[in-house]
């Protein structure tokens, strides 16, 4: 599973120049698409957020009083 942190590390590591460079990829539907890198890792950062939303959505609606899922506030993983 890719945590935070490797994702991290690895965006740290394209440069500007490779945004616009095609990834080739098979989707979960068996589809193959080609998408700009920074097209794809943008929707890699933003996707995390529905995921966020959609467990405290889920915590709160048990009636827990989940921790900050802002990304400044949670605590680091390795």
């Amino acid at each position: 599973a890719m945590t935070y942190k490797r994702l991290m590390d690895y965006a740290a590591t394209v440069k500007p120049e490779q945004l616009d460079d095609i990834l080739e990829y098979v989707n979960t539907r068996g589809e193959a698409k080609a998408l700009p890198l920074g097209v794809v890792l943008t929707h890699v950062f933003n996707h995390q957020t529905h995921h966020r939303g959609q467990v405290h959505a889920m915590l709160t609606a048990t009636g827990a009083k989940p921790d900050d899922t802002d990304m400044p506030f949670m605590p680091q993983s390795d």
